[in-house]
């Protein structure tokens, strides 16, 4: 999605205090605009610090990976990501 200087101008973006994001980070965010309304600046603190809490989730997952937990880590991940997926059998039968 482009982002021109305009997206930046009408929303309170250096106010929320967004240093280093990447390009991912910003798409992320600005696809979020539009979705249950107006995105005015305490929703855009709230959508930013979920985007945050994500990044630094994933950034401590890859070092525990680096570590002797990264296969109950593996584990942990696999039960969860298991936990919740569609399952055809638990379907009403006919």
């Amino acid at each position: 999605m482009a982002r021109t200087s305009c997206c930046y101008a009408t929303q309170p973006l250096k106010a929320v205090g967004l240093p280093r994001w990447d390009e991912s980070q910003w798409d992320e965010l600005f696809s979020s605009f539009g979705t249950g309304g107006e995105m005015n600046e305490a929703g855009i603190r709230q959508e930013a610090a979920a985007i945050n809490a994500r990044k630094e989730t994933v950034y401590q997952l890859q070092i525990v990976l680096e570590t002797h937990l990264a296969e109950a880590a593996r584990g942990v991940i696999r039960a969860l990501y298991e936990s919740i997926q569609c399952d055809d059998s638990s379907s009403p039968s006919e």
